[in-house]
């Protein structure tokens, strides 16, 4: 290989290839000098293979502080709590501040519990039979101004939840100093629907109508409130059957809200 010639000022010059003037050559320019020296054999087999490797939970390796369990998944049944408490870290000796994120625990489980909301099940049905023997109405639910075809009572109505369509918000659990803190604000959309039971004659007929009921600002510290908003307008003779069902309706999502907020709080 061709000899290149350096610096003559240098009293330790001595002629480099042209590789070697390359990399002096760079030196200069840059500020900086690199060495690459290819490995023998002999220091290969003493140093081992050390190309990066994949480092996997199993390998025995501690990759810091372990993370805190996430919470398991609610109980199917109203009021009882999670599997699993949580609780601080174990790192956490001195109770600092830990926030963990159950929005999507929370949002889950207030779908499950609104979705089965359905004032019938919960009425008794024999009383909705004697109701229902001393109401008679015309096929519009007008009244029957025939012999013995007066109407009694208002119409049987029941309301129910036929779809949770929206549950938006945030949900945490604050652990600070030994204590824990539930917060939660949700803002829920619900599709429900009243169904209101008449006598037509010697025939029992049903009517139902559709809406939507909206609770804003569902948190520990609101009262559950909601509003319930129909599709169409509700015939006047079954305005007083369908306002009880939507007052039975909000009590029980009030009340399947309030159980959540306790399953929620023994997390």
């Amino acid at each position: 290989m061709k000899k290149a010639p350096v610096d003559k000022g240098n009293d330790d010059a001595e002629d480099y290839d042209e590789e070697d003037s390359k990399i002096i050559s760079e030196t200069k320019k840059k500020g900086y000098c690199y060495f690459n020296r290819k490995l023998s054999q002999e220091e290969n087999s003493l140093i081992g293979d050390i190309t990066p490797k994949t480092v996997s939970a199993t390998a025995g390796v501690s990759l810091g502080p372990s993370p805190a369990p996430a919470p398991a998944a609610a109980n199917t049944q109203v009021g009882v709590g999670a599997e699993s408490k949580v609780e601080a870290s174990s790192w956490n000796h001195a109770g600092t501040w830990e926030e963990r994120d159950l929005t999507k625990v929370a949002k889950d489980r207030v779908s499950e519990l609104l979705g089965k909301v359905d004032t019938k099940q919960s009425a008794d049905t024999s009383k909705l039979a004697a109701e229902l023997g001393s109401i008679t109405m015309t096929s519009e639910g007008g009244e029957d101004g025939g012999a013995g075809h007066t109407a009694k009572q208002q119409p049987a109505a029941y309301g129910k939840v036929t779809k949770v369509s929206t549950v938006e918000g945030d949900a945490h659990i604050v652990l600070a100093r030994g204590k824990k803190r539930h917060i939660f604000d949700l803002t829920i959309d619900l599709e429900v629907e009243v169904e209101v039971e008449y006598r037509e004659g010697e025939e029992v007929k049903s009517k139902s109508y559709k809406g939507t009921l909206k609770l804003t600002d569902a948190s520990p510290t609101s009262n559950y409130d909601s509003t319930v908003a129909f599709k169409k307008s509700i015939p006047s003779q079954f305005t007083g059957s369908v306002n009880k069902a939507v007052s039975d309706l909000q009590r029980h999502v009030t009340n399947t809200m309030k159980a959540f907020e306790l399953e929620f709080k023994n997390m």
